[in-house]
């Protein structure tokens, strides 16, 4: 209420109109990365933030609640005898005559969606001759085992440094390293599988950048 120039009380009303920003919320579970606004190639679970203006000018916000699961490749080593075939591997039977050495793919899919893939790096041996890299020889016994299992090195031209002995799953998920030092003087080693779940693993004994051998080994 005002008065007016010729001094009579008037009146002026404000219609008004107050525009809130908005807030939002969404969610997302991806394999690996994800583009989102502003965002490329998150590869990190997390909350991310976006700022916006929504349709009646205000600046919102948008907040993104993204689960990033990622796929897999796993190098799985495999040694066997011609005697062993027909010899399973996952889904896949090995037939006599009909395989070689060389690297062969397994695609699954993980538990949280995510397609994977294992490489098996099959190595086929003639029948009666021995698994041997860099003229080692490598003994795991006892085969199958119950729990503690020995590992043997017999080098017959060349000694090693420090080796790791590596314990796989039948997938390849390395569940535990040994780790020698001096190798070419310890003649033995143990790896104790009594905590595993009875089936078939494979123990492969690296040095540096060499590999000395792969083991099947058997858990009863």
């Amino acid at each position: 209420t005002l008065a007016n120039a010729t001094g009579c009380d008037s009146v002026v009303t404000l219609h008004l109109t107050v525009n809130a920003p908005t807030a939002g919320d969404t969610s997302a579970v991806v394999c690996d990365s994800f583009d989102w606004y502003e965002y490329t190639n998150l590869t990190q679970s997390g909350e991310y933030v976006h700022t916006f203006t929504n349709a009646e000018g205000s600046d919102s916000v948008v907040t993104l609640h993204l689960t990033v699961n990622n796929s897999v490749t796993i190098d799985a080593y495999l040694v066997i005898s011609e005697s062993d075939l027909p010899f399973t591997y996952g889904d896949t039977t090995f037939l006599p005559g009909s395989v070689q050495s060389g690297d062969y793919p397994f695609y699954f899919t993980t538990v949280d969606g995510c397609d994977s893939i294992i490489v098996l790096h099959l190595t086929v041996e003639p029948t009666g001759i021995s698994s041997y890299v860099m003229n080692t020889s490598m003994k795991v016994y006892p085969n199958p085992t119950t729990g503690l299992l020995k590992v043997e090195f017999v080098t017959t031209s060349e000694s090693f440094e420090d080796i790791d002995i590596q314990l796989f799953d039948m997938y390849g998920k390395l569940l535990k390293v040994e780790h020698l030092v001096d190798a070419d003087v310890m003649n033995q080693t143990h790896i104790d599988l009594s905590q595993y779940a009875n089936g078939v693993y494979f123990i492969k004994a690296v040095s540096g950048q060499r590999l000395v051998g792969v083991r099947k080994v058997v858990k009863q």
